[in-house]
């Protein structure tokens, strides 16, 4: 885990049109770093992916800022359930690449594949296919990813 604090940090969305006064920034790489930063974290916190939401959700002011990316990878694969767990900082463009030699595909897709995981399911986010829903889709009877 990597972590910087000193005035003037600002966390900023991929417009730059958004920028925000923060603590400091935390890049956990396992989930043991993320429950850390929490626990040492007395005020807000703000938790960021690929920074692609745009209108200020990216952080929060004075907050201490998980920045996700580095915390990224496959957890558990199931190729005859077609089941997969990533953590959140992984990109969607790199769980298709895992999944392409499987001959599997992800479902429901954003049209720009560099969105982590984590960042596209916090806010709901939908896919360019019409009629299938959003990327968050946990039907009863599908629950594809966690």
């Amino acid at each position: 885990m990597t972590a910087s604090s000193a005035k003037g940090i600002v966390v900023n969305d991929v417009t730059r049109l958004n920028p925000v006064p923060v603590l400091a920034v935390v890049k956990p790489t396992t989930i043991e770093d993320v429950q850390k930063a929490v626990l040492s974290t007395q005020g807000p916190i703000s938790v960021g992916g690929g920074h692609f939401s745009m209108g200020g959700q990216t952080a929060s002011d004075d907050s201490v800022h998980l920045d996700m990316r580095d915390l990224s990878g496959v957890l558990s694969f199931d190729p005859p359930e077609q089941t997969i767990h990533v953590l959140s900082g992984t990109r969607w463009c790199d769980l298709q690449s895992f999944l392409d030699p499987h001959d599997l595909s992800v479902m429901i897709m954003q049209t720009y594949a560099n969105f982590t995981v984590g960042g596209s399911l916090s806010v709901n986010c939908h896919g360019r296919y019409m009629g299938l829903g959003p990327v968050d889709d946990r039907r009863p009877d599908r629950d594809r990813f966690a």
